[in-house]
């Protein structure tokens, strides 16, 4: 699992009076702080996350707190967040949302890998409910009625029993002949060698010392527009499930898209 963090500021508290930053600032250039790091965990779907009624945000703090109270893991070790798919894959469509308990450890200690044990969602799916209905933690926001309701499903669907799914993957997109998989332009990757910075790439280049390269910004940075940056293909990984992917032509130097 690819995890971005991102930070748009903090708050500055002095004495009894509070100030709420937004970078950049004096202090960071750039529009966010972000850390994209490798880790594993879980990802709870079922099709009534696609209301748009559902606070899944609200609802993915409340199962981590609940995950908390049930395994005895630090709050640092993992954390919780809703989100999208941003491609096709696995059978799930584009956009279609989620919510992912992971790991907060850089590699993965594989923590989360314990709510998939049977007893331990249905427990965790129960305290949820029950910490929603009752109230008795104050850094949990109140449910809407739909998200209160959803909760509630998914418990009593927990208390069923399991089934195994397998998730077909398509071939995997193979070199031909002098062409090299790459990043396509007008997508992004994470600079492994700058803490998985993302990078804006905006086009690909063929140089006779060091090879291909990729030349494009930062994400983030507060820079002149006409500023560009380049790095070598190798350093530049691709983001599964945001990355478009295409292949350069040795020969003729064309980008060719693959189909996704």
């Amino acid at each position: 699992m690819y995890v971005s963090e991102l930070v748009y500021g903090y708050t500055e508290r002095r004495g009894s009076r509070k100030e709420a930053v937004r970078y950049p600032c004096d202090y960071w250039r750039r529009d966010r702080f972000t850390r994209n790091f490798v880790s594993t965990g879980v990802f709870l779907h079922h099709p009534g996350m696609q209301d748009p009624d559902l606070r899944l945000d609200s609802l993915a703090h409340l199962i981590l707190e609940a995950f908390l109270l049930i395994a005895p893991f630090d709050r640092s070790e993992v954390a919780a967040a809703a989100g999208k798919h941003r491609q096709p894959q696995m059978g799930f469509a584009a956009g279609d949302r989620f919510i992912a308990v992971f790991d907060q450890t850089y590699g993965s200690l594989r923590l989360t890998g314990r709510l998939l044990e049977e007893e331990t969602l249905r427990r965790v799916l129960d305290e949820a409910l029950e910490i929603a209905r009752t109230g008795r933690l104050d850094d949990v926001a109140p449910l809407n009625p739909p998200s209160l309701a959803a909760l509630q499903e998914w418990a009593e669907l927990a208390r069923g029993e399991s089934q195994p799914l397998s998730f077909a993957r398509g071939p995997a997109d193979e070199p031909t002949g002098e062409r090299i998989p790459i990043i396509a332009p007008g997508s992004v990757g994470w600079v492994i060698t700058e803490s998985n910075q993302e990078f804006l790439v905006e086009g690909v280049f063929y140089h006779p010392k060091d090879g291909l390269r990729y030349r494009g910004r930062r994400v983030g940075e507060n820079l002149p527009e006409n500023l560009v940056v380049s790095f070598p293909v190798a350093v530049v990984n691709p983001i599964p499930g945001v990355s478009r992917m295409a292949q350069y032509d040795l020969e003729t130097g064309e980008v060719i898209p693959l189909e996704p």
